[in-house]
């Protein structure tokens, strides 16, 4: 079984509402208080947080969910069978793992991530923040499924319809995250 690693507080400041360091901050947020919980209405939930044997190092481990946000703002939310046109639209780099790993690193910590991605178009998008931050991603393995992404609708009111399509999230393993990560820590 993967250890926590309690973290010191951070400050967050105030970001605009669904916004993707919001989200970063609140997943690292449930991390950093050590709740292991389902996370919003979203099944595959992984993004455990370990620490590894050599405390030394002070390299944080996360397994988690990498995805690509798929984000429309529209007026309101849809009915069932109904088609809106939307006021504007983004892609964004999420993931439950993914957001806690980047939320992490900006905190000051050393940090690698276990998951996977697709062999597709997405891949790279989900994974370019996480890259450009000096994120450690030679855990992340390329699956034979697509990158897993959300689709979001965000209303005028900041209301949200979320669907998570997994894809490869579902054939990440903890197997993967290497036994000297998962182990206790050595006091």
């Amino acid at each position: 079984m993967l250890t926590q690693h309690a973290l010191a507080d951070c400050e967050v400041g105030h970001l605009p509402r669904h916004s993707f360091y919001d989200r970063a901050a609140e997943a690292f947020a449930i991390v950093r208080t050590g709740e292991l919980r389902a996370y919003g209405n979203i099944l595959l939930v992984k993004g455990v947080v370990a620490r590894p044997t050599d405390e030394a190092s002070g390299l944080l481990v996360v397994f988690g969910s990498i995805n690509l946000d798929l984000v429309a703002r529209v007026p309101r939310l849809p009915r069932p069978g109904e088609t809106l046109a939307g006021t504007g639209f983004v892609t964004s780099p999420g993931g439950k793992g993914a957001n806690q790993a980047l939320a992490a690193r900006r905190s000051g910590a050393e940090v690698a991530l276990f998951g996977a991605v697709g062999g597709d178009a997405f891949a790279a998008p989900a994974l370019a923040l996480l890259q450009a931050a000096g994120i450690d991603l030679s855990g992340v393995r390329q699956a034979d499924a697509p990158t897993g992404v959300a689709l979001i609708h965000v209303d005028d009111a900041g209301q949200n319809a979320i669907t998570v399509i997994p894809g490869a999230n579902a054939l990440a393993r903890a197997a993967d995250v290497p036994t000297a990560c998962s182990a206790p820590a050595r006091r």
